[in-house]
């Protein structure tokens, strides 16, 4: 019962983001189970260390001790649910506290009884489905059941955890500006709904090229492909050229985009070129070094072929990632940075990277205070997330040993959920922060080391 009771309280401590109601109660019903299982293992443990048959007799001795004293087992349950109580007053008030700085509907006893609804379901159907394979009716059905099982999970997890926001799939023809029009190398049907949304959207005179596995199968013949439709389309006439690392599913952030012609207007080239076809999250696991070859590749092909020019005639180099594409866009920069023969980044804009991201010295980082992603690792297991430069955008919850991965794991599930400027949803502010180039892009073609003055303060480094 007090094994119960704390495993519940624990999980609900304060979390990163406001959490779905189905989603605690399967976190609240997990830790229960593990708790159970903590304890049934410890009593297990007692028993295999007896120093004597005799210690038995001492046990039942201790067991009816505890009987006798007059309500043990009450106040023992008084206490254990006067801290449950309050641990859920204080979680009500942190759930409502967070939704209130992202913008997010308050929550009331209907949430609550929705979390333990599923808690409880969670619990008795582990509980049931444990001793059903306790007393199997055979070893094939025991193994179909958990080969079910684990094929349900997947499943679940597949479609439950959101990869990046839901992208469109145009029909529109690109012009001829753009990557998959009539005059392109790549195919509009291999492009398939990133790709597509990312070619036929912002402005039409705006120089959209993007690649993808399925026009191109090895990350150098995606960089040469990429690159072949940088000089079909001109790319090189253009003040500025921006390499957009896509995330592991082949997105790149409309809002990033927005952001970058707001700011340095229509007369300039984006270039994408996506390394997996899996989800986000899947992708991140079997898919780094994919993104990080594809991004070297091409990024060296266009440093090369910018440093190629006359110095008045070197478009701005920009770079942009997201996520997984802010590694491997990292990563990459950082490959290239004794490479002699390219010319230098003009900036980086890494948004949401991920703990363990290569950041360069005058990189520009935009990371929200309540984005998981920018802070979990295993190490949180044991110690406490990293003193990094983020934007306060919601309160911030303390950290215990093992809980604080356990909850900030959860809270991936839900990092999408935000609207923009919360969570792992990010603005048009994305691609703000001082430029170093060498002759000025957008100003005059003057040198100057120093760096442009930025437009928005949100940026940090």
């Amino acid at each position: 019962m007090i094994v119960v009771l704390v495993a519940a309280a624990a999980s609900l401590s304060p979390a990163m983001l406001p959490r779905p109601a189905w989603l605690q109660g399967v976190f609240t019903g997990l830790l229960v189970l593990l708790g159970l299982a903590a304890g049934r293992g410890v009593a297990q443990l007692a028993q295999w260390v007896r120093p004597h048959p005799g210690s038995r007799r001492i046990g039942a001795a201790r067991a009816s001790l505890l009987d006798r004293i007059p309500g043990m087992r009450a106040g023992a349950a008084g206490a254990g649910g006067f801290l449950l109580i309050a641990t859920l007053v204080a979680a009500h008030r942190w759930q409502n506290g967070l939704r209130e700085a992202i913008g997010a509907p308050r929550i009331g006893l209907d949430y609550w009884q929705t979390v333990i609804v599923v808690a409880t379901a969670s619990v008795l159907g582990v509980v049931g489905a444990a001793q059903w394979l306790r007393r199997p009716r055979s070893w094939t059905r025991s193994l179909a059941t958990l080969a079910a099982a684990m094929v349900a999970l997947v499943v679940a997890g597949t479609v439950l955890v959101p990869t990046s926001p839901a992208s469109a799939d145009n029909t529109a023809v690109p012009g001829p500006t753009r990557s998959g029009s009539v005059d392109s190398a790549v195919r509009l049907d291999d492009l398939r709904g990133h790709g597509r949304t990312f070619v036929t959207g912002g402005p039409a005179e705006q120089i959209r090229v993007y690649v993808s596995p399925d026009t191109a199968p090895d990350p150098s013949r995606r960089a040469a492909l990429a690159l072949e439709e940088l000089d079909r389309t001109r790319a090189w006439e253009r003040p500025l050229i921006l390499v957009a690392v896509p995330t592991g599913s082949g997105w790149v952030d409309t809002r990033a985009l927005e952001g970058f012609t707001e700011r340095f207007g229509a007369d300039t080239a984006v270039v994408a070129a996506a390394y997996s076809r899996l989800p986000s999250w899947l992708a991140s696991v079997v898919s780094r070094r994919d993104a990080i070859t594809t991004t070297t590749a091409l990024l060296a092909g266009i440093e090369r072929r910018v440093a190629a020019l006359p110095v008045d005639r070197r478009p701005a180099v920009l770079l942009y990632g997201q996520s997984l594409g802010a590694v491997a866009g990292a990563e990459a920069a950082r490959r290239l940075s004794n490479d002699a023969g390219a010319a230098p980044l003009c900036a980086q804009f890494l948004v949401g990277p991920p703990m363990g991201t290569p950041i360069a010295a005058r990189a520009n980082v935009l990371a929200n205070s309540s984005d998981p992603v920018v802070v979990w690792s295993p190490r949180l297991l044991v110690t406490p997330p990293a003193s990094t430069t983020r934007r306060d955008d919601a309160p911030q919850p303390g950290w215990l040993p093992i809980l604080g991965f356990l909850q900030t794991s959860v809270d991936l599930l839900s990092a999408l959920a935000p609207g923009p400027g919360h969570g792992h949803q990010y603005g048009t502010d994305q691609v703000d922060g001082p430029l170093y180039c060498t002759p000025d892009p957008v100003t005059a073609p003057t040198v100057s080391a120093a760096p442009l003055a930025t437009s928005n303060a949100a940026a940090t480094r």
